[in-house]
């Protein structure tokens, strides 16, 4: 199992289930901007798995998942 983890992968993942989160919740990339007081950039970066740690706790608090990232920690 090790032999198939990629760190390009997990982001990738972690990417679609950001949107994937963000769609089940009904909001758009630009609402989701809205919410994070990130440009829509940023969270159209985050879908495709490209986001810095403080932008993916921003992300996280606006879509009400700060738990979950407490979890991590």
């Amino acid at each position: 199992m090790a032999e198939d983890y990629s760190p390009s992968k997990a982001c990738e993942s972690l990417g679609k289930r950001l949107k994937q989160t963000r769609t089940n919740a009904g909001l758009t990339q630009e609402k989701l901007s809205e919410l994070s007081e990130l440009s829509v950039k940023v969270i159209r970066s985050a879908e495709n798995g490209k986001v810095s740690l403080a932008n993916l706790a921003v992300i996280f608090k606006a879509l009400s998942l700060d738990h979950e990232l407490d979890k991590l920690l």
